[in-house]
This record gives structure tokens, C-alpha cells and sequence, in this order.
């Protein structure tokens, strides 16, 4: 029989990239019904062999009816939309009942959660392992995302669904799903240095991220999925699982590669990052440029290794001159 997933993000970057990987695994069947909104993407979620319900993460009763259908909810369309994850809970937790096995929800927070308040000046030695979690539960609410993982935790202790938080640090790479294939962060600076100019950081661009590969987080879903089904994952209260592939990145190094590549290929700046001056940060980033490019935030993934996944795509700084070409792309067709 198939195991019934109701998916949202499903459109977006990592929901369509665990899609896409759901879809290639065989060793289960799945019965997908994936969030929408348009019925141009319907029809090609449709197409793929996908079930669709047209809605959003504010469409409350929608949430509930295919959360209680389901026996797995994958969420990862909104980390921080607490009535989307009220609602998912709500009808997780009524579908449970007269359950033989209980409801999984694995619900996608990120790194972000982790973050000091460095602003690119000073890297941190501190690292948060997700088989030690006594750090991270003293974490306050006012963290990014913590509200919400603190409503999932809280839903795991009542004991009638299974819970688990995915919380992968900055990823990279060409997504696999039907829609969305590009990241946020290093498209962020990109961005920001073609309207520029120039390829900058923030503060000394000294702080420090884990990374991983959007397809290398893809096949840790599935995994983690059959491991849950198969009753072999730590669920609950022990249930948080990081997600990065070893290696580490600065700003400062980052913001280099993506000043070589735009040079490079676009002939744009001469080849060299510099720091950009604090009153023109938000201008050249964006409102959220503190939160997602100049604090500490490293992790390891003790329980992913356990569990057996093994990261196999190439790295974050190899990967930089694949985004510059597309945006590159973009650029030119904005300002043609």
C-alpha cells in the first residue's frame, strides 16, 4: 500500500528538489499530494504523477484536511509561518487517532536558528552537533525559526504524532525540482554585486556557515523518510537532525570566488571583494542581509552519518561559478 505524503513547498527549491528525489527512489510507493497555488503548476506537478490541492500556508482548513489524511507531512515551504504550522499540527494530531501507526511530520527549519550577533566582524569556535542538543535547547524563542521548531517539539511530547526538524545550513546548487532551482544566500550576493558593481561582504565577512548541496539535502530526506518509516530515526525531543557535508565557508572567501567568477565571465568589477560600507548593506542585500550573510552559524550532522548518508556533490566554492553564469543570464535579460 502506498504511504500517503502531503507535501507543501513543493514549487520551491528544496520542497521540489526532495520531490524530485522522492519520485526517483523506488524501495516505497508514494501517494504525493502537494500545496499549490495556479493551475499551471498543478498541471505540471500533475504530470509528474503528483496529487494537488490548491491552497496556501494561509488556507487553515486545507492544511488540516490533508494533514489528518496523511500518514507523512513534509513541510517545507515556510519555517516561520506559525498559523501554517498550527494548522499542519491540528490535523495531524486528529488524524491520529484510531491510527494503527502514528502520523510523521518532518517539518524543514534551517541554520539560521543558530545565528550570533558577529555582523561579519569575528568568526565563532562555537559548533552545535545535533547528537548534543543541550545547547541548542536553551536557544531563546526570539532566534529565527525557533518559535515554530518550539510548536513541533511541543506537538512530539504530547505523543500522538512523531516529529521531527530538519534544519539544513546554506545550500547550494542547481535544485532538481520542476520550478525553483536556485538558492537564496549566494544568489543574495550576487545580486547585490552586479547591482554594484563590485562583489562585497559584510564587516570583515569573517563569520562562518556549514553548507550543503541542495541535491546532497534532497537524498538525506528520503533516507531520513525510510528510516522513519521503518521506526530507525530518533524522533521527538531527540528528533533534530542538521544536514551539512563537512566543509565550511567564510564570507569573505565566499565573496572572493563570486568576484573572480563575475570577472571572470561577465568582465563586471576587477576581480577582487571588499567590504561593504555598513549604511549601504541593506541597499546592496536586502532587508534581511544581517540574518542571512553575517553571522556564525556551524553545525554538524552526527545523526544524518549515523543514519548512513553520505554527502557525494561538490562543494560550495566549486559550485559559485555555475550561479554567477545564471544570474548572470538574469542580468543581462533585465537589462536588455
Amino acid at each position: 500500500m502506498a504511504i500517503k505524503v502531503f507535501l507543501t513547498g513543493a514549487t520551491g527549491y528544496i520542497g521540489g528538489s526532495v520531490l524530485s528525489a522522492l519520485l526517483a527512489h523506488k524501495k516505497y510507493t508514494y501517494e504525493i499530494v502537494a500545496l499549490v497555488r495556479g493551475t499551471d503548476r498543478a498541471a505540471k506537478l500533475e504530470s509528474l504523477g503528483v496529487k494537488t490541492v490548491q491552497g496556501s500556508l494561509d488556507d487553515a482548513a486545507v492544511l488540516e484536511q490533508y494533514s489528518r489524511w496523511a500518514d507523512i507531512v513534509i513541510h517545507t515551504a515556510d519555517a516561520d509561518h506559525v498559523a501554517a504550522a498550527e494548522a499542519i499540527l491540528k490535523g495531524m494530531e486528529a488524524g491520529a487517532e484510531g491510527r494503527q501507526r502514528k502520523p510523521i511530520l518532518v517539518h524543514t527549519s534551517g541554520t539560521g536558528v543558530l545565528l550570533d550577533k558577529a555582523r561579519g566582524q569575528t568568526a565563532s569556535d562555537k559548533i552545535f552537533h545535533d547528537s548534543q542538543l543541550e545547547t541548542y535547547n536553551t536557544l531563546p524563542l526570539d532566534q529565527p525559526h525557533r518559535n515554530v521548531d518550539v510548536l513541533v517539539l511541543e506537538a512530539g511530547k504530547r505523543g500522538k504524532i512523531d516529529t521531527v526538524i530538519v534544519c539544513p545550513p546554506l545550500i547550494y546548487g542547481r535544485g532538481t525540482g520542476p520550478f525553483k532551482t536556485i538558492s537564496q544566500q549566494v544568489p543574495l550576493m550576487i545580486r547585490g554585486a552586479l547591482a554594484r558593481g563590485k562583489a562585497g561582504y559584510i564587516g570583515n565577512g569573517a563569520n562562518i556557515w556549514s553548507n550543503v548541496h541542495v541535491q546532497d539535502l534532497a537524498e538525506f530526506y528520503v533516507l531520513l523518510i525510510e528510516s522513519l518509516w521503518e521506526g530507525k530515526a530518533p524522533v521527538g525531543a531527540e528528533g533534530y537532525y542538521f544536514c551539512e557535508n563537512g566543509t565550511e565557508h567564510d564570507f569573505r572567501t565566499l565573496a572572493q570566488k563570486i568576484a573572480e567568477e563575475l570577472k571572470k565571465q561577465g568582465g563586471i568589477g576587477d576581480g577582487k571583494a571588499d567590504s561593504v560600507p555598513e549604511d549601504q548593506v541593506l541597499k546592496v542585500f536586502g532587508e534581511n542581509a544581517y540574518m542571512q550573510l553575517s553571522g556564525n552559524s556551524r553545525s554538524r550532522a552526527d545523526k544524518a552519518r549515523k543514519l548512513g548518508w553520505k554527502p557525494t556533490q561538490k562543494g560550495l566554492y566549486e559550485s559559485v561559478g555555475e550561479d554567477v553564469e545564471r544570474l548572470l543570464e538574469e542580468y543581462h535579460m533585465h537589462i536588455a
